[in-house]
């Protein structure tokens, strides 16, 4: 391959977010020059390219960016978005990064098509398609359902094939599924409740990782906001409590109550002071 700029992908737009209004002067369209949501999904692509060279092309060092570029053509300015080395690769690097991204592209953004073959082959072994399915899903959690305001088409020219994405609507949305991490069973601290929310405001008082934090607890009925309320505002504000935290699809976490219990007077732990 030539050395110089080889591209993995270019993202471009419909309209320029720069528009000649002389010959000696443009006007800039700030806001679309930086459309953040777009920036996010390429730097995600950028990413990709560089923890594929990393695990899988080791010997070849290379370094993806991702730039903006506005070019003067006979229509007017074009502008386009991409990413790509700035240095030579072997064809067999830049094959595997343009597959790997096209798949990851075509995860994440819901009703993206490829525009030049329905019916493609990934042509990734199966631990570089794990890696494309970990970022993918990586990158649909933590921006689950966004909507990606103006279409725009993407470019992968150096693959295999060329070939064309077209990107209009949203992220794909995470799947509303949770997975319980760890338990608690034991003393807690109450600080209050949100009625309208049923949410109990509460610390662990026998735990190591959340101690001393004020944690919102997703209760299951008015009766359990009622006793949270009325344990606040005893002296000791102490409960036994038994929770579960699970992670949803988007990888957040949330605790859940199971169940709250007033602590009798023997149940209190005891302290001394030591002289």
């Amino acid at each position: 391959m030539d050395t110089g700029k080889v591209t993995i992908l270019s993202a471009a737009f419909n309209q320029s977010p720069i528009r000649s209004i002389g010959p000696n002067a443009s006007e800039i369209n700030v806001g679309a020059l930086a459309d953040q949501r777009v920036s996010r999904l390429l730097d995600a692509a950028t990413s990709l390219c560089s923890a594929f060279t990393e695990q899988f092309f080791p010997d070849e060092h290379m370094n993806f960016l991702h730039s903006d570029f506005v070019t003067t053509e006979n229509f007017g300015m074009r502008h386009t978005s991409d990413v790509y080395l700035d240095q030579e690769a072997s064809k067999a690097l830049v094959n595997v990064m343009t597959s790997a991204v096209f798949f990851f592209l075509t995860s994440v953004v819901h009703g993206a098509t490829d525009l030049f073959n329905l019916h493609r082959g990934h042509g990734l072994t199966e631990s570089q398609k794990m890696l494309v399915d970990e970022f993918a899903d990586d990158y649909i959690a933590t921006n689950s359902g966004q909507s990606l305001k103006n279409p725009f088409v993407i470019h992968l020219p150096n693959g295999e094939e060329a070939t064309e994405i077209a990107v209009q609507g949203h992220i794909e949305t995470a799947p509303e599924i949770e997975t319980k991490t760890r338990e608690y069973s034991g003393l807690a601290e109450l600080d209050g409740a949100v009625r309208h929310q049923t949410v109990i405001l509460l610390r662990l008082v026998e735990d190591d990782i959340d101690a001393n934090k004020i944690l919102k607890i997703q209760a299951n009925s008015a009766r359990e906001i009622q006793t949270a309320l009325y344990i606040a505002h005893t002296d000791h504000r102490q409960a036994q409590v038994r929770l579960h935290q699970v992670r949803d699809g988007q990888k957040k976490l949330h605790w859940r109550l199971d169940e709250i219990d007033a602590v009798t007077e023997h149940q209190r732990p005891e302290f001394s002071l030591v002289q």
